[in-house]
């Protein structure tokens, strides 16, 4: 690791670690909650464009809901953006938005397949995924990242929100809605079998007793795979 390379890990490592960031990292329908959420996506963009010189064109983001994150992150980032929600009433809202002067033309096509059946049509800076892989089974989970790894845009990267199981309970847990929330070392586990490592991961640190812990994480691919 050369001089230069060790300062960009260290600046990173102190950014992580510095501060409580509980808020930034919890989902729920507090709109304070959420605006801090929002607030850590864009610090963590600003990083990448600082330390990584990431690029930030082109962005297809799944699971987008009802795009607040499309509206109040993305397009404050990127020029071109896709979206994937497979709810349609969720998706005629995100039609309504890619209408609206806000967008700026920025967003361009709109799917309302699930993650599972995606079929990429173009290669992209980054790769966004909200909430999403605790809805996919661990078969589900590789097939998509082993997908998503060949439409990434050279240096392009996956960024990934959600929620984290705790390492004092069982390996997964399933919610009342079938969800499957990963311990971290589960995590890791998958993303290293798709031959991706990990360039950040965040957790929320003393988040409210009454939401999961949540995290933000950062792959790339590890071209010694």
């Amino acid at each position: 690791m050369d001089i230069q390379e060790k300062k960009r890990v260290d600046l990173i490592s102190k950014y992580w670690s510095s501060g409580k960031t509980s808020v930034s990292f919890v989902v729920g329908e507090n709109k304070k909650l959420l605006k801090d959420e929002e607030n850590s996506t864009h610090k963590v963009f600003d990083l990448l464009k600082r330390e990584y010189s990431q690029k930030f064109d082109s962005v297809i983001e799944f699971a987008a809901g009802m795009g607040r994150l499309t509206k109040n992150v993305l397009l404050k980032h990127f020029n071109l953006i896709d979206v994937e929600e497979p709810s349609l009433p969720l998706l005629n809202e995100i039609k309504k938005l890619k209408k609206s002067k806000i967008s700026g033309g920025k967003i361009n096509k709109l799917y309302s397949t699930t993650a599972e059946k995606f079929e990429f049509e173009r290669n992209y800076d980054l790769i966004f995924l909200q909430w999403l892989l605790e809805n996919l089974n661990d078969l589900d989970v590789i097939k998509f990242l082993l997908k998503a790894k060949k439409h990434l845009n050279p240096k392009g990267r996956i960024f990934l929100k959600d929620n984290l199981q705790s390492e004092k309970l069982q390996n997964i847990e399933f919610s009342n809605k079938g969800q499957k929330v990963r311990q971290r070392k589960a995590l890791l586990f998958l993303f290293e079998l798709c031959g991706f490592r990990i360039a950040l991961f965040k957790v929320s640190d003393d988040y409210p007793s009454n939401y999961k812990q949540s995290f933000e994480t950062l792959l790339e691919i590890d071209d010694g795979y």
